[in-house]
C-alpha cells in the first residue's frame, strides 16, 4: 500500500529518526483524548452533498466532531479525558511509582464516566481482575485466557471489566460506569506467541443542511413570515425528551416505549371490561396498531426487511424482543442484561425505528415535522474511498485546534499506511487500520503520545495519549481510527453506555 509523503520531521518505517524521542511524560498527567474534524474535510464531501440536492439552494454543511451544529460550523471541538493512561509498563502502582508490568495475555483499557479519588483493584475468582489509578478514569482490565482476536478480547474484557464493576457496586458502595466503550478504547490479545495490541478512535463527523429563501407577493414584496402553528403539550413529550437525554441506552428504550405507548394509547385508548378490569395489554397493542396500520402510518416503513404480516413483525420488535427483555429481569426469563454486549446492537437498530414510529404519530396527531438532513451512505462512502496514512509522533504538545502536523514541537514522527476496514452493517462508519511491529515503534519513540489520520498532508483525526502509550511488552501494534457519519435524524443514536 502507498504511504503517503510525511509532513515536516516526519519518517519513513525504513528511514531514520529527525530527532531522539522526547522525554516520558510524568505518571501523574493529566490524560486526555483530543479528536479533531478541520474545516477541509467539508470540501472533501460538500459534491457528494450536492449531488444529493435536487434544487439549487444557498446551503451550508457543517462538519464538526463530538457535538452538534453550531453557529459558524467547522469549527475544531476538543475531547478531554482525565486519568493515567494506559502503558503496558504503566506506573500504576502505589502512589504511582510502583511499575506495572504487562501480566496478562488478554485485556483492555475502558474509560470510566469520573476520575477515583483513590487507587482501585478487584480480583475475581475467575481470574480477572480490574485496576483503576488514583485520581484516574482509565480502567485496566486483565485476564487470564489465550484468546487470538480482537474481537474475542474486547467482548470478554468489556463483560468482565462490567461484572468487577457490579462487585464494586455491592460489596464496597463505589458506582463507576464505562463510557464511551465504542469510541475510546484499547484492546490486547495473544496470537502466534505474542501480545498483539490495538488503539481505536472513533470521531463524529456531524452533517447538517441548511436552506434559507425568501417568499414574494405577485407584486414583488417579501411576504410577511407565518407565526409557526401553537403545539399541544402531550405527556408523551416527556419520555420522549427523556429518552433523548440520558445517556443510557436501555434506559433511552424504556422511556421511548413509554412515550409510544402514552401518545398510543390517547389515539387508540384501552377498553375495560364490563367488571372494571383493564384489557390486557397485548391484546390492547395488538388493537391499537390495527387501527392506525395502514389506514394512518404504514408500518412497512419501519421493518428492516419485506413482510406479510407488519402488525405481527412490529409488535415482536418492540414489544416482545426488546420492551419485554428490558423491563424483565426473572431468571426464567429471557432477558437483556444492561450494559452487556450481547444484544446492544440489536436494541440500538430497534431503538431508531421506534423513534421514527413515535415522531410519525406525532406528526399524524399534531402536525409536528421534526427537521431532518444529512448525507446518503452512498456520499459518505466517498471519504473512505482511499486509504490513508497514521501517523505516530512522542511529541507531548498538547493537541490544539490550530495543529497542522503530528509533531508541533518536532517530535519524533513515524508514517503507517493503512487499508480500509470494511463493515457492512454500519454504513454509516469509516475506518482505517495500520499494523506495525512494536519494536519497530520502538526504535524511534519509546511512547506514543499523539496518534493521527493524515488525508495527504492535512490533518483529518487526531488522538492524543498523555501519558505516552507505551508498547514495551506488546509484539505488533494496530491502530484503527474511524469516522462515524452523524446526520440531523430522528432520535438519538449515540450513548455513552
Amino acid at each position: 500500500m502507498r504511504t503517503a509523503p510525511c509532513a515536516a520531521n516526519c519518517m519513513e518505517l525504513n528511514g531514520s529518526p529527525d530527532r531522539k524521542p522526547s522525554s516520558l511524560a510524568g505518571s501523574n498527567a493529566v490524560s486526555r483524548t483530543v479528536r479533531r474534524g478541520v474545516r477541509y474535510l467539508a470540501g472533501v464531501l460538500v459534491a457528494a452533498v450536492r449531488t444529493q440536492v435536487a434544487f439549487r439552494c444557498p446551503a451550508v454543511v457543517a462538519c464538526l466532531i463530538d457535538r452538534p451544529t453550531t453557529k459558524g460550523g467547522g469549527d475544531l471541538v476538543v475531547r478531554r479525558f482525565c486519568g493515567s493512561g494506559l502503558r503496558l509498563d504503566a506506573g500504576i502502582g502505589e502512589q504511582h511509582k510502583r511499575r506495572w508490568k504487562l501480566r496478562s495475555p488478554v485485556g483492555a483499557l475502558f474509560g470510566l464516566d469520573r476520575a477515583t479519588k483513590l487507587e482501585l483493584g478487584l480480583s475475581m475468582d475467575d481470574g480477572w481482575s480490574i485496576t483503576v489509578g488514583e485520581g484516574s478514569k482509565q480502567l485496566i482490565v486483565e485476564g487470564p485466557d489465550e484468546l487470538d482476536n480482537y474481537e474475542d478480547a474486547f467482548a470478554a474484557s468489556f463483560e468482565r471489566a462490567q461484572a468487577a464493576l457490579d462487585l464494586l457496586a455491592a460489596t464496597r458502595g463505589m458506582g463507576f460506569n464505562i463510557e464511551e466503550v465504542d469510541s475510546d478504547h484499547v484492546v490486547w490479545w495473544t496470537k502466534d506467541g505474542g501480545i498483539w495490541l490495538r488503539d481505536v478512535t472513533v470521531a463524529d463527523l456531524h452533517f447538517v443542511l441548511t436552506v434559507g429563501g425568501t417568499v414574494t407577493g405577485a407584486d414583488g414584496v417579501p411576504v410577511s413570515a407565518i407565526r409557526a402553528p401553537v403545539v399541544p403539550w402531550h405527556e408523551s413529550m416527556r419520555y420522549f425528551r427523556l429518552s433523548q437525554t440520558t445517556q443510557d441506552l436501555f434506559d433511552a428504550y424504556r422511556n421511548l416505549y413509554l412515550a409510544v405507548e402514552s401518545l398510543l394509547g390517547t389515539i387508540v385508548p384501552p377498553i375495560s371490561s364490563g367488571s372494571g378490569r383493564a384489557e390486557p395489554e397485548g391484546r390492547w397493542l395488538r388493537r391499537a396498531l390495527e387501527v392506525i396500520h395502514p389506514s394512518m402510518i404504514d408500518f412497512s416503513t419501519y421493518l428492516p426487511r419485506s413482510s406479510s404480516d407488519p402488525v405481527s413483525d412490529i409488535i415482536d420488535d418492540f414489544y416482545v424482543d426488546t420492551r419485554t427483555k428490558l423491563f424483565h429481569a426473572k431468571p426464567d426469563r429471557k432477558n437483556l442484561l444492561p450494559h452487556a454486549a450481547d444484544g446492544r446492537e440489536a436494541v440500538l437498530a430497534s431503538f431508531q425505528r421506534l423513534g421514527r414510529f413515535y415522531c410519525d404519530m406525532l406528526q399524524n396527531q399534531f402536525g409536528i415535522r421534526r427537521p431532518t438532513s444529512g448525507i446518503s451512505d452512498d456520499a459518505f462512502k466517498l471519504v473512505g474511498a482511499a486509504d490513508r496514512v497514521i501517523k505516530l509522533s512522542d511529541d507531548q504538545t498538547q493537541a490544539d485546534v490550530k495543529d497542522k502536523t503530528i509533531n508541533p514541537s518536532g517530535g519524533a514522527s513515524l508514517s503507517i499506511s493503512t487499508h480500509q476496514v470494511p463493515d457492512e452493517m454500519l454504513p454509516g462508519i469509516v475506518s482505517w487500520l495500520g499494523e506495525i511491529p512494536a519494536v519497530e515503534v520502538l526504535k524511534y519513540m519509546k511512547t506514543i503520545n499523539r496518534v493521527g489520520l493524515f488525508d495527504g498532508e492535512n490533518l483529518m483525526v487526531i488522538s492524543e495519549h498523555s501519558p505516552g502509550l507505551e508498547l514495551t511488552g506488546a509484539s505488533v501494534y494496530q491502530i484503527q481510527i474511524s469516522i462515524r457519519r452523524v446526520n440531523q435524524d430522528y432520535v438519538k443514536f449515540r450513548f455513552n453506555t
